[in-house]
């Protein structure tokens, strides 16, 4: 399996898709599609809730097993849920570890701004960062 490094040196754009479920993922698992990432976008989508703040660690783990059970052979991003990585340290480290142990080999997490300790921390300790930077204005 790659890593993201070795994407980054490969000659094609990334492409990553969205998935929730290990049905999604087996397909995905057959396209040509790099990594997947479990978004919290899941508790609207799957669960029927208004927004992304009913997602858990609990729930994204969730997801994140079934998504790597289904692709296997697919690098998994999982996202970190909303102020999951806002707490203490160690309340984000038992989401990462929640996220990694499912299954994620990266995690995703909403800007850079008041997060760099954190993303500082975990890329010291091994575990891939990816930011979600949205333009607003």
């Amino acid at each position: 399996m790659k890593s993201v490094l070795d994407f980054k040196k490969g000659p094609h754009k990334i492409t990553m898709l969205t998935c929730y479920d290990y049905w999604s993922a087996r397909l995905l698992n057959e396209s040509p599609v790099d990594c997947i990432l479990v978004g919290d976008s899941g508790a609207m989508v799957m669960h029927g809730h208004p927004d992304t703040v009913a997602a858990t660690s609990e729930l994204m783990a969730l997801h994140t097993r079934a998504v790597k059970l289904g692709a296997p052979d697919r690098f998994i991003v999982g996202d970190m849920p909303f102020l999951s990585f806002r707490g203490s340290l160690d309340k984000s480290l038992d989401c990462v570890q929640q996220l990694m142990r499912a299954g994620a080999q990266a995690v995703k997490l909403e800007g850079a701004s008041g997060h760099l300790d954190l993303v500082k921390h975990l890329t010291e300790s091994g575990v891939p960062v990816m930011g979600h930077l949205a333009g607003w204005g």
